[in-house]
């Protein structure tokens, strides 16, 4: 049987009305949008990612304004450092959601907006797009590279230290974020001046500078390493590039604006897999 002209718009208009969808947001509005209660849809589609984002941040309540804010804050929000984004994009990514909801959660939730049903798709199309923020933030913590340092080096070194960071997950050395130095920890077999024997313990190996693009051996933890000769290690690290200091607790360093190339970072990936095979845990 052929259809009409007026059949086949029909058809069109039904199937393009929330294709794409995350699906519980689809559930949410679709039948709103079908029934004509667009102000409810919109409604629906940010009570959800208000839900969204308090399971995210393990929170039993909260709006979502404030929520957004806690999240996104550019040094310190707790899903802003899971994405792989320079503090002033994850600050654009904070005002993004907080604009949203002040926009369109806020007004449809106190008042009767009037939304026609193509304002009603594009809002709905806006949430499923934070939505698929907010599902980027589950994935595993990748390594960052303090903004500062990423300008210093440029793109194609910043690109050989992240694959170099990427490598030492591989020896359950993973980056953590502090003030200006940024530990890269692994477990080794540690000493601890008064423990009666050595045991497995998370320690700082390399501190990656925020400041500045320097690579930081970690003299300080490493010296209680059990049966570790912190001389021979320095000397290991001096010969793939890397200089002395005066600094006992930091006696390493690489300053990578000059030495970033592969065969650098290959050479004390080396050393550091020697590290964690002869005295890991």
């Amino acid at each position: 049987m052929l259809m009409t002209n007026t059949q086949v718009e029909e058809l069109l208009d039904k199937l393009s009305e929330l294709s794409g969808l995350d699906d519980r947001l689809s559930e949410r509005c679709d039948d709103l949008i079908r029934t004509e209660q667009y102000d409810a849809a919109v409604t629906q589609a940010f009570v959800l990612l208000e839900e969204r984002l308090r399971d995210a941040l393990g929170k039993d309540k909260g709006a979502g304004v404030n929520l957004s804010e806690l999240a996104f804050a550019p040094k310190t929000g707790q899903l802003g450092q899971r994405l792989d984004l320079s503090e002033g994009e994850v600050a654009g990514v904070q005002s993004l959601f907080v604009g949203a909801f002040k926009a369109f959660r806020n007004p449809a939730a106190h008042s009767k907006v009037g939304h026609d049903r193509d304002e009603a798709r594009a809002i709905i199309h806006l949430a499923n797009l934070l939505l698929m923020i907010l599902e980027q933030t589950r994935r595993p913590v990748g390594p960052y590279i303090p903004e500062d340092m990423a300008k210093a080096l440029g793109r194609d070194a910043t690109a050989r230290l992240r694959d170099f960071l990427v490598r030492l997950q591989t020896l359950r050395i993973g980056q953590s974020r502090g003030k200006d130095l940024w530990p890269l920890r692994g477990t080794l077999l540690y000493k601890y001046p008064g423990w009666a024997q050595a045991k497995p313990h998370p320690i700082a190996i390399l501190y990656l500078h925020a400041k500045r693009p320097e690579l930081w051996l970690s003299g300080g933890t490493l010296m209680h390493v059990a049966g570790l000769d912190l001389a021979d290690l320095e000397l290991q690290f001096v010969r793939a590039g890397c200089e002395r200091t005066t600094n006992s607790m930091t006696p390493i360093r690489l300053k990578l604006a000059d030495h970033n190339d592969q065969v650098t970072f290959d050479r004390i990936y080396g050393i550091l897999e020697d590290l964690v095979k002869n005295y890991g845990a």
